[in-house]
């Protein structure tokens, strides 16, 4: 719009222009049921066992509907992981006893591993259960060598009554005398049994003579001296274990892949106890589970850029203990596994750069020690009196992960790490059969 305004007295004028704007949007809207199909005529027939699709029609239709498919049906990126495993075992276990023995008359003293007895007598104290068993004020118990035969003493006889001879010597035998079957000496020899000479008068004056017999033996039981024994122990024990797999894996995108080095191992028996018409059957069934190195890769994303998204997740299992469950049968026990597992996350790598996971560790220390109360706080000679023992053990995972993006398009080289030789490249270039 303009407006002029002349200027009175002059030939001149005021000019005023104003100019305004819109912006119209027009919305274009097509249905596109309205539209004829493009590939209207076309048959389509899918097989899934070949993975192929049919196309039935005019020649300009196939093409058209060829070429929608060719951008649609990209094959699927392949990448070779090749995966470092090392998982390391060390164990350091320290023990030092002590264990000593001595007597004066009727008291005996016993140190054993940090653990103190002192008795007085030449016997042990009854029991509480003993006492109340006994009908007796003083306690009753068996005598633990009344199984043991006697031994025979050549150095001393003795005579019984009524074994000899009557009105010879009174009747009277003579015999070895019997001793306990014990001695402080484990190399003494003694008579375990003997059968005396005989001698026989024949009606016709001659005289037979059957010599003696004697057995010899070691005493069975040993009796531990008065005079001061003493054992020290040290012991130092350390070891070492490697497990190291080094496999290549080629994945697919959006596929997983998985590593296994395990064992299979019986975790637990369960028992079932049946009646089966007053007889109870008893029925054993095995648990098994798998107890060693597993790692599954999971390739998620193949760039065109060169970088690779993979999520690793390493897991160590491995038996800590066995429980037994009956202690009087050692095929009643339950399995205790330890387990140590590392979850990555999403990890972008490029082709060929190497991930290092490491760090699953797990470290554990113990100590014992057994001791005499006050004598083994003593300096210098308290390490008699007690006894320690330490126990470290150290694992350790370390995961190594390497990608190499495979390149299969129409230009990639004739498979994964393969050099033809000159004439079968010729030969794969020009289509030609190889020669038989």
């Amino acid at each position: 719009q303009v407006n002029t305004v002349n200027i009175p007295g002059t030939d001149q004028a005021i000019t005023n222009t104003e100019t305004i704007e819109r912006t119209v949007i027009q919305p274009l809207r097509y249905d596109p049921q309205d539209a004829p199909p493009i590939l209207k005529g076309l048959q389509v027939v899918t097989d899934s066992r070949l993975n192929s699709i049919t196309l039935v029609g005019p020649p300009q239709k196939v093409q058209i509907a060829s070429a929608q498919l060719i951008q649609l049906d990209l094959r699927q990126r392949q990448v070779a992981v090749n995966v470092k495993v090392i998982d390391i075992n060390l164990s350091a276990d320290e023990q030092f006893n002590s264990s000593f023995s001595f007597g004066i008359n009727d008291t005996f003293f016993i140190n054993d591993n940090g653990a103190a007895s002192l008795n007085f007598g030449s016997l042990q104290p009854p029991t509480i259960t003993q006492q109340n068993a006994s009908p007796l004020s003083r306690p009753v118990t068996n005598n633990p060598l009344a199984g043991n035969d006697p031994f025979f003493d050549s150095q001393r006889r003795f005579e019984v009554p009524f074994t000899g001879i009557p009105n010879v010597n009174q009747g009277r035998g003579t015999f070895l005398r019997p001793i306990a079957p014990t001695t402080g000496e484990p190399t003494r020899v003694g008579i375990t049994d003997y059968e005396p000479s005989e001698i026989d008068v024949n009606d016709d004056g001659t005289v037979d003579i059957t010599l003696g017999e004697a057995e010899f033996g070691l005493f069975p039981q040993i009796l531990y001296p008065r005079r001061f024994l003493s054992q020290l122990r040290a012991t130092v024990t350390s070891g070492n274990a490697k497990i190291l797999t080094d496999p290549t894996l080629v994945v697919q995108e959006g596929e997983i892949a998985s590593v296994r080095l395990v064992e299979n191992i019986v975790k637990r028996i369960e028992s079932d106890f049946t009646d089966d018409g007053g007889v109870s059957r008893e029925t054993r069934t095995p648990e098994f589970e798998d107890v060693g190195l597993t790692l599954a890769i999971q390739v998620e994303r193949i760039d065109d850029n060169g970088f690779v998204t993979v999520t690793v997740n390493p897991e160590v299992s491995f038996i800590a203990r066995r429980i037994e469950t009956d202690s009087g049968n050692a095929n009643e026990f339950a399995t205790e596994i330890a387990r140590r597992r590392v979850e990555s996350g999403r990890i972008r790598l490029r082709d060929g750069q190497t991930l290092i996971i490491s760090g699953i560790i797990q470290e554990q220390e113990r100590t014992t020690v057994n001791k005499v109360p006050i004598l083994g706080d003593l300096p210098i000679i308290g390490t008699l009196f007690r006894s320690s023992q330490n126990e470290n053990d150290r694992a350790e995972t370390i995961v190594l992960l390497t990608p190499q993006i495979l390149d299969d398009g129409d230009r990639s080289s004739w498979g994964y790490r393969y050099n033809p030789s000159p004439d079968a490249l010729q030969m794969m270039e020009r289509g030609q059969p190889r020669p038989r």
